[in-house]
């Protein structure tokens, strides 16, 4: 392994050939799966104006700067399922290229390739690569915050390079609220090391002062909203103990067999540092900063969630990019002896090549459940979808001409009503639609217990009309097919 990677030939195409490989496995079945979950409601609102998308998120649980780039660049390339997940595709490529940059630059270029490797071949970051929504984005602007973060740590930092940390930072808070538990670990690293304080403390009041600057014009919403959730709650039900930390390593690993393997490194990677051992000395800074960014959101996270639940696997994209440096950096030093840290090494990256699905699904089968109902659709067919939210995500791929006149500024209560011209009905519950008038009811169920339990839609139905047949689609989609009686 080391005689291939120092090549000097090779060490300059490595980047680019990682890039390439990166776009080629995320980017090959970018369109297998349905636009769905919360696409539909990022390229909705972005065809919309600026100031109504700035409003309308105020509101929401995710700050604006996704959707106001979806927003142009829908403008350019239009809302096709390509069009709208080729920025994700994008983005996910040059996080790809800074985590190698970060571990070759601050580690060794072992770090940087198999880092790379596991981060390619990750199903986790392979599905939110597919997404029209601002993860992938989140991931990008994390390690790039890191690796300037890292570069200040380990150079002469300058106003230049604080206030280049600050446009990063800025944007990741723009991006997602959970980023600012990046920021906070930033800081809290700063402030508590000697060495970088004495060294950089004007630059850094510098940078926080941009920060805040920037940041100024969406403090008040991040505040309402932490408000909110934590007087209110959030639709995520609390963590079941520890089962939940393994099903998310499971999550950024792959299979069982590689989680195992990987827990197994973590361990033995903790009393090696408990023993004063490999884990220490020569880069031991860096790492320690590489371990926070993944180990402190993640326990922090998870024991927040217990009163305020947020581990949701996408919602710690902004950490979970780091995984691949931690895995890489204990493998490279839990033995000195070159033969077994590269067979480590080695053994590591082939699982994760072995047990990738390029073709990971999204479990959400949009666009055969409409084309099922089109195929069932006859004459005087009233089509009823319940929750109404799921409406737009229907329009998708029913018809997109209605779909797209959000961008003529349409809420999305005039597009219902454009929709029951049209005889599709989105409502939580059928009490005040006229029956009667329609021989068929074609009732799709998108999860409404989950929001509406106890909804009933099914069973008064069946007090008006017999149920002829039923479809069902992966994992949450049931069509109902109703005629009225004879």
């Amino acid at each position: 392994m080391n005689q291939m990677i120092n090549n000097s030939r090779l060490l300059f195409y490595i980047p680019f050939l990682i890039v390439l490989l990166n776009t080629i496995v995320k980017g090959i079945f970018i369109e297998s799966t349905s636009i769905a979950g919360d696409e539909p409601f990022s390229i909705f609102h972005a065809q919309m104006d600026i100031g109504a998308i700035i409003e309308l998120l105020r509101q929401g649980n995710n700050p604006p700067f996704y959707e106001l780039f979806l927003h142009y660049w829908i403008k350019l390339f239009g809302i096709s399922e390509l069009a709208v997940r080729i920025p994700s595709l994008v983005f996910s490529s040059l996080t790809c290229l800074y985590l190698f940059k970060t571990g070759k630059r601050f580690f060794n270029i072992r770090v940087g390739l198999v880092a790379s490797i596991i981060y390619i071949f990750s199903n986790y970051h392979i599905l939110l690569s597919h997404e029209a929504r601002g993860y992938a984005l989140l991931g990008m602007l994390a390690v790039m915050s890191m690796y300037c973060f890292l570069k200040i740590v380990n150079e002469q930092a300058s106003k230049t390079s604080f206030f280049l940390l600050a446009i990063i930072n800025g944007i990741l808070l723009y991006t997602h609220y959970f980023s600012l538990f990046l920021i906070v670990l930033q800081a809290t690293l700063f402030i508590l090391n000697p060495r970088i304080r004495n060294k950089s403390l004007r630059p850094f009041i510098f940078y926080g002062t941009s920060l805040t600057i920037l940041y100024l014009p969406n403090l008040m919403v991040l505040f309402h909203r932490f408000m909110d959730s934590s007087s209110k709650g959030t639709w995520l039900r609390p963590p079941r103990g520890l089962e939940d930390l393994y099903n998310r390593i499971w999550a950024f690993s792959n299979s069982p067999v590689v989680t195992v393997l990987c827990i197994l490194i973590l361990v033995i990677s903790a009393i090696l540092w408990l023993k004063n051992r490999s884990l220490k000395g020569e880069n031991s800074l860096n790492r320690n900063i590489i371990f926070l960014w993944f180990w402190g959101p993640f326990l922090l996270m998870f024991t927040i969630s217990f009163w305020i639940p947020m581990f949701l696997d996408r919602y710690l994209m902004f950490f979970a990019v780091a995984y691949p440096l931690v895995l890489s950096i204990i493998a490279d030093r839990i033995t000195k002896k070159p033969m077994y840290r590269n067979s480590i090494l080695s053994v590591l990256s082939i699982l994760f090549i072995v047990s990738v699905k390029p073709n990971i699904g999204n479990k959400r089968k949009v666009a055969e459940t409409v084309e099922k109902i089109s195929e069932l659709k006859n004459e005087n067919c009233l089509v009823v979808i319940c929750p109404e939210n799921f409406l737009i995500n229907y329009l998708y791929y029913e018809n997109r001409n209605l779909f797209a006149l959000a961008e003529n500024e349409l809420s999305f209560e005039s597009i219902k009503k454009l929709a029951q011209e049209q005889n599709i009905m989105a409502v939580n519950s059928i009490q005040d639609i006229p029956l009667n008038s329609f021989n068929q009811v074609l009732y799709l169920d998108a999860a409404a217990n989950f929001s509406f339990p106890n909804n009933n839609i099914v069973h008064d139905l069946e007090q008006e009309y017999n149920l002829k047949e039923k479809h069902f689609f992966y994992e949450i989609f049931n069509v109902y097919d109703f005629h009225k009686r004879k």
